[in-house]
């Protein structure tokens, strides 16, 4: 005994920072597989020979093991074992804490249900603890009925180990989130709002770095509702490996979900080294007993216990039977009792019997908060609901679903718990079938299955969870989409002959917007079309004439929006736009209430006057307009800035307007009458940003000159210069109490305090700020970091919020005047956030000329098609003939940068932002290949003269060569050091060139992959290489406004000097004595190389020219720019052989005399081809 004592002393356990240092190496090697391999205890028990038992010993932390067993471990993974990996327990035999906790803990409730009032479950309380703390189970399952009290006991149970994790999330999955979404909020959670995007590998790494409790109810809302049990819904599989992940891969975390059935995989790691639980939940007497004490009933204690005990203990189902009782029985249990009632303990019964209990308004209601998915206010019902309902009606309808336990309330807001909106959501859908199927349709003109004008979030889970069901189960009846398409239209002309008033046309149409229906030239005039989502549908031709299109939504029509600004008095946004118009939206329905149009370029500032009656807007045009917003018109230009306004800011008390100039001035003008009251001169670099401190005492600017100036309002003077950037200040602002100021340059943002000017803190490391505000209560400062929105802790200087979505440069953010609502825009889109919790509410995406402006064009080898690329991600393939599209590809994602004919005419290659190249057979018009390698934006390709292989060059720096027949990536060519813009084959494909950002061109031998010469004497980026039809000669144009031609082994021949901005493209003629150059500068040259004189110059009327092409002795010119036509032209002539015009979104559209549209709606439908 004494010797077995004496041998367990000898022993260690791994100190928290040696079993990282283990668990670290271990993630290593997953990654290095893809975590195709992941190293369970099991496959750590072979890898080292050590055993199971042992192996559980050391990850736990719950036994001690010999040195040499420790030595045995860290070598198998590579490491070295040291004195600082590994300690003696402090006590003989006591288990040690996996990782104490050395962090206050966080905890984030989510939606958590209120446990106040929690009753009863000390058993499996202290079940639950023991295998969490005890066991160190990973994976833990709650399993009961609907109703029995899963999720308040989940609650219950984290508010009871809040000691014992560092961090504890609670999520809601009733609205069934897919899995990258939930992964992104607790990796932000996890990481303290330092990440926001990751993947399953990403959230085991914060689960092995820290003690987490993370809890997620209602995972059945992801299973499949019929066939085998425990199995997913299409798109929610992944969750299974991350269930799987969990329990296998070694942390010292635990996941806790709540649900009504067990997925597979608990089912299948039940019983194994995983720590896997499943807790069967039963009823809960206590819970019952005190809900039957509540509820007023008549009887005895044990007729009460009887009651309870007859459904189960069931919280949700005791409060149901018991409105029944008073319903029907007049609150006598004895007498319900005595009626000897068929008893089913299964809560969706009693939900059905309940259900058929309410009246049609209380039907109505409970469809609609089904239907909206969140709490619902009053006056969304009353919006809602059709035929109209009286608000008393309402109230009445409410009081008594209340007391039927049908929904939930807090302060005139209502929703339903999971299992009634479940329940309620499949009678809906059933219902909607049946309609459907049976050519009865009432459900489906009385609600709206979707809902157009509603938060993103929600919007998207209406789709999926009612809308993707529904299309499903018509699919199922009626076999195909064509034949389901044909239906629904169908159903849709039959509409045109009653003239009701109800939701069934927006219904049909979302459906068929859904299956992608092509509505070109559909008859819909005459309907009421509600709560329908036009947006990026092709509405060509449509007959929208006296159609009431009240709530529906459509594609707006603006391009990058500089400026956002909130209404303090009003529910509305301003925007401001590249192309000079100012917009203002309702933020309720995210409708346009009125297109301002007056400055004659964009614009870059807007300011709301402290009422809100008065808007100023500020322009590249050099001029300051204010608005009357009343009638939403221009009634004052202030004129005196000699170069673009910057900022403009009102004071605090409204009378004075401050503005800032690249002309290096501030000016300070009377905002009533627009007169110019006074200018500040000092700075000697342009003046960014301006912001009147709250209480009027002065003024502080920010300059590219690095430096922020204090001046005094009534003298001009400039009291106090802050240094300390070390670029560009881009933006200041100061706290709500004046006691702070925020400035921000390129990549970090400073705070001050003003009394003594001292920076007091330095936020860093970001990508690009071009604009920061502040919360109204002062506590957030929210601040632009490229393509992300940042909100960090005043106090803490902690990043709290991190969020997402954006696709380019973030310019302006602006909190609402309450602070609850945060709005930021980039170059597409405007998105309007909810503070607290970090959802998109709303986002306003523009649908321009702009965004599908030409990036990429290329001629088939015989000249008569064109390929061309936009920003849009569409392909598209031309009659140069004709000028018809023949066809349209819609892969790539973003925009695309570049295209490529192969040799033989039959495949077409295109790449851009989306890293990917896809290959598309012309003759099957389907994909046939993609070529996934590139790391960042591939910008050019190529074909070989023998259509055996294509190159690609990319933002990576990198060029790829591609075996056409097996996708396979070949040669990898590294050498440049910045991006690739242009690759070219000579004509015997036996060398490749290319033109870089590095301002180099190499040459490059195609057997060997090496670089065989580097051209050095361009000053800025090549645009494009091209080889001489002989291979002798490489001809080159650049962002210095040259083109220079090259002998593959002398070097540089000759410079052509005679553009004025860079030069895009150059193309050899077939004889190799001429060469024709495309610029920027808007013309196209011809030149002659013996003499290297310029022989012909064509002036065009767009932004760029491309592309050219020989045939016949004849130079053919194509030209595209950010217009929507492309032009064919030729050269020597200067006639223009044709135009490729793409229809707009709504072209042709028909809108006469409709109902329910703004004028500013109809002012942009027109913009996008619409005819009022």
């Amino acid at each position: 005994m004494n010797e077995s004592k004496q041998q367990r002393q000898r022993g260690v356990i791994p100190t928290p920072q040696g079993l990282k240092k283990l668990q670290d190496a271990i993630l290593v090697l997953e990654k290095e597989d893809a975590f195709e391999y992941r190293f369970t205890q099991e496959r750590i028990s072979e890898h080292t020979g050590l055993a199971i038992r042992t192996i559980r010993k050391v990850f736990n932390r719950e036994g001690m093991v010999s040195i040499s067993t420790l030595q045995t471990l860290f070598s198998a993974f590579n490491l070295e074992l040291v004195k600082s990996d590994y300690t003696k327990p402090i006590k003989e035999d006591v288990i040690v804490s996996p990782l104490p906790i050395t962090h206050q803990n966080r905890i984030d409730w989510g939606e958590a249900i209120d446990v106040s009032m929690f009753k009863g479950r000390s058993a499996e309380l202290e079940t639950l603890q023991d295998w969490i703390i005890k066991d160190k189970s990973r994976l833990v399952l709650l399993l009961g009925m609907g109703g029995i009290g899963k999720t308040a006991l989940s609650v219950k149970l984290a508010q009871e180990l809040a000691d014992q994790f560092e961090c504890i999330i609670w999520r809601s999955l009733r609205n069934a989130p897919a899995l990258p979404i939930l992964i992104s909020e607790l990796v932000e959670c996890l990481s303290e709002h330092q990440e926001k995007a990751g993947d399953i590998r990403q959230l085991i790494s914060y689960l092995r770095s820290m003690r987490c409790l993370i809890i997620l109810d209602n995972l059945e809302t992801l299973l499949q509702p019929q066939g085998t049990a425990g199995q997913y819904r299409k798109g929610y599989e992944e969750y299974g490996t991350l269930l799987q992940s969990v329990a296998e891969i070694g942390h010292s975390s635990c996941l806790v979900l709540t649900s009504r059935e067990k997925p597979s995989e608990i089912a299948a790691l039940e019983g194994s080294e995983f720590g896997v639980h499943t807790l069967i939940l039963k009823g809960c007497p206590e819970a019952a007993e005190t809900l039957l004490s509540a509820s007023g009933l008549v009887g005895t204690p044990q007729q009460k216990q009887t009651l309870a005990n007859e459904y189960g203990n069931s919280p949700l189902a005791v409060k149901i039977v018991a409105n029944s009782i008073k319903d029907l029985f007049d609150g006598d249990i004895a007498a319900f009792l005595e009626q000897n009632t068929t008893v089913i303990n299964n809560i969706r019964y009693l939900l059905a019997q309940q259900f058929e209990r309410l009246s049609p308004l209380e039907q109505t209601i409970s469809y609609w908060l089904a239907i909206n998915r969140d709490w619902t206010s009053i006056t969304t019902l009353i919006e809602d609901i059709t035929p109209p309902v009286i608000r008393t009606e309402l109230l009445s309808a409410l009081e008594s679903l209340n007391w039927r336990s049908f929904l939930e309330h807090q302060t005139s807001r209502y929703t339903q718990q999971p299992v009634v909106m479940e329940y309620v959501t499949e009678r809906l859908l059933e219902q909607a079938i049946v309609e459907l199927t049976q050519h009865h349709l009432k459900l489906l003109k009385n609600h709206s299955l979707y809902k157009a004008l509603i938060s993103d979030t929600i919007r998207d889970i209406q789709q999926q969870l009612i809308i993707v069901p529904l299309i499903q189960e018509l699919l199922n009846h009626f076999g195909q989409t064509n034949t389901v398409q044909a239906y629904l239209i169908q159903l849709l002309q039959e509409l045109r002959q009653s003239k009701e008033i109800n939701y069934l046309a927006g219904n049909l149409l979302n459906l068929l917007c859904y299956l992608k229906t092509d509505l070109s030239d559909f008859d819909l005039s005459g309907l009421t079309i509600w709560q329908a989502d036009f947006r990026d549908i092709s509405l060509q031709r449509v007959n929208f004439t006296e159609t009431n299109l009240a709530k529906s939504i459509f594609s707006q029509t603006f391009g990058t929006v500089y400026a956002i600004a909130f209404n303090p008095n009003h529910q509305q946004l301003a925007t401001g736009h590249a192309d000079g118009t100012i917009r203002i939206w309702q933020i309720t329905t995210g409708q346009l209430l009125i297109n301002l149009k007056g400055h004659q370029s964009s614009v870059w500032t807007l300011a709301f006057s402290p009422t809100g009656d008065i808007l100023a807007s500020g322009s590249f045009d050099q001029t300051i307009k204010l608005w009357n917003l009343a009638l939403f018109t221009e009634y004052c230009t202030l004129y005196g800035h000699e170069d673009w306004v910057t900022e403009v800011a009102f004071s605090s008390d409204g009378q004075l307007l401050a503005s800032c100039s690249n002309d290096q001035t501030i000016k300070i003008w009377n905002s009533q009458t627009g007169k110019e009251i006074q200018t500040f001169y000092g700075h000697t670099a342009p003046v960014t940003a301006i912001t009147f401190h709250p209480q009027n005492d002065y003024l502080v600017s920010g300059s590219e000159d690095l430096t922020l100036r204090f001046w005094n309002l009534s003298t001009g003077e400039c009291l106090k210069i802050l240094d300390g950037h070390t670029t560009a200040i881009s933006s200041v602002k100061f706290s709500t109490d004046g006691e702070i100021l925020a400035s921000s340059e390129e990549q970090r943002i400073k705070l001050w305090t003003v009394t003594n000017g001292e920076c007091i803190q330095t936020i860093e490391d970001l990508t690009l700020v071009w604009s920061v505000a502040f919360s109204p209560d002062g506590q957030l400062l929210a601040g632009s970091d490229g393509q992300t929105l940042r909100l960090w802790d005043i106090k803490t200087g902690k990043c709290c919020q991190i969020l997402s979505g954006y696709t380019s440069q973030i310019w302006s953010v602006a909190f609402s005047p309450n602070g609850q609502l945060l709005a930021a825009s980039d170059n597409e889109q405007v998105g309007l956030w909810n503070v607290q919790t970090g959802e998109r509410l709303r986002y306003w995406h523009g649908y321009t000329a702009c965004v599908e402006s030409y990036w990429s064009l290329a001629f088939d080898s015989t000249g008569q098609r064109l390929v061309s690329g936009d920003a849009a991600g569409k392909v598209r393939i031309w009659d140069l003939t004709t000028g018809d599209c023949l066809k349209t590809f819609h892969q790539p994602k973003k925009t695309v940068h570049t295209v490529a004919f192969s040799p033989d005419g039959q495949k077409i290659a295109a790449s851009g932002e989306d890293k990917n190249i896809w290959l598309w057979n012309l003759e099957q018009g389907t994909i046939n290949q993609s070529f996934l390698g590139h790391t960042e934006t591939v910008w050019t390709l190529a074909f070989s003269p023998d259509n055996q292989y294509l190159a690609s060059g990319s933002a990576d720096h990198t060029i790829k060569l591609w075996d056409l027949r097996t996708g396979r990536c070949l040669k990898n060519l590294i050498g440049h050091l910045d991006r690739i813009l242009s690759v070219n084959f000579s004509p015997n494909g036996q060398y490749l060139a290319s033109g870089s950002a590095d301002h180099t061109i190499k040459l490059w031998d195609l057997k060997t992959g090496n670089c065989l010469q580097t051209l050095e004497s361009h000053q800025d980026w090549v645009w494009c290489v091209v080889f001489s039809p002989d291979g002798t000669k490489i001809a080159s144009g650049s962002g210095d406004r040259t083109i220079k031609l090259w002998d593959i082994e002398k070097g540089c021949l000759a410079t052509l000097s005679d553009h004025t901005k860079l030069v895009w493209s150059v193309r050899f003629s077939l004889d190799g004595q001429k060469l024709l150059s495309g610029s920027a500068d808007q013309s196209a040259k011809l030149w002659d190389l013996k003499t290297l004189q310029c022989l012909q110059t064509f002036q065009g009327q767009t932004d760029f020219m491309w592309v050219f092409h020989y045939a016949k002795h004849e130079e053919i010119l194509v030209s595209g720019s950010t217009g929507e036509v492309i032009q064919v032209w030729n050269f020597q002539t200067g006639e223009c052989l044709n135009t490729l015009r793409r229809p707009q979104l709504y072209q042709d559209m028909i809108l006469a005399r409709t109902s329910g549209l703004s004028p500013a709606t109809l002012f942009n439908l027109q913009a996008l081809g619409a005819k009022i």
